[in-house]
C-alpha cells in the first residue's frame, strides 16, 4: 500500500521542497540575514516558533514532521554559536503542540487557542527561557524522558 501522503489527491498544496522551504529554509535565511544586526543590538532575541513534533512525529505528516527537528536542531546549534561569540542575542525556540488554528480546526482535541499558545510564548519570551514548552508539550517531554517508546507510539498514531 502506498502512503497517504504520496498520493496525488491527498494534499494538492502539497510538495516536499515547499514544505521544507516554508517551515525551515525560510526561518534559517531569515535568522541568518538578521542576526548579524541583532549582534550590534544591547540585547535581542530571536524566538523560533517549532512544533512539539519536533520531539516526536506523528505517522500522518513525514515531511512537516522531519522539517520540525531540523529548526530545532538549527536553534539549538546557533544558540551555542551566538552565546560562543559574545553575543547578545537570544536564540529561543516556542515548542508547541495541539494548537487551534485553520490547519488543525478539524483534527485532533484538546487544542489550545491560538491566543493562549501567543501567551505563553511571551511568557517564555519574558523569562528568557531558551525553550519554551506551550501546551502539552512539556507533558510530552515527560513522557518520553520516562519512557521513549510510548512517546514515540502516543504520537506516531496521530
Amino acid at each position: 500500500m502506498i502512503p497517504d501522503w504520496t498520493e496525488p489527491d491527498a494534499d494538492a498544496a502539497f510538495d516536499t521542497a515547499q514544505e521544507m522551504a516554508v517551515n525551515f529554509v525560510g526561518p534559517a535565511e531569515l535568522t541568518r540575514l538578521l542576526l548579524p544586526d541583532l549582534a550590534r543590538e544591547q540585547s535581542a532575541q530571536v524566538v523560533l516558533v517549532i512544533s512539539g513534533l519536533a520531539l516526536a512525529p506523528k505517522r500522518s505528516s513525514p515531511v512537516y514532521c522531519a522539517s520540525k527537528p531540523a529548526l530545532r536542531s538549527f536553534a539549538k546549534s546557533l544558540r551555542a554559536q551566538v552565546q560562543e561569540a559574545g553575543w547578545p542575542v537570544l536564540i529561543q525556540e516556542g515548542l508547541q503542540l495541539l494548537v487551534d488554528t485553520d490547519t488543525t480546526r478539524r483534527r485532533g482535541k484538546g487544542k489550545i487557542s491560538e491566543a493562549a499558545a501567543a501567551s505563553q510564548i511571551l511568557d517564555g519570551v519574558a523569562k528568557g527561557r531558551a525553550a519554551i514548552d506551550v501546551g502539552a508539550t512539556a507533558l510530552l517531554r515527560l513522557i518520553l524522558r520516562l519512557s521513549p517508546g510510548l512517546g514515540e507510539r502516543i504520537m506516531i498514531g496521530r
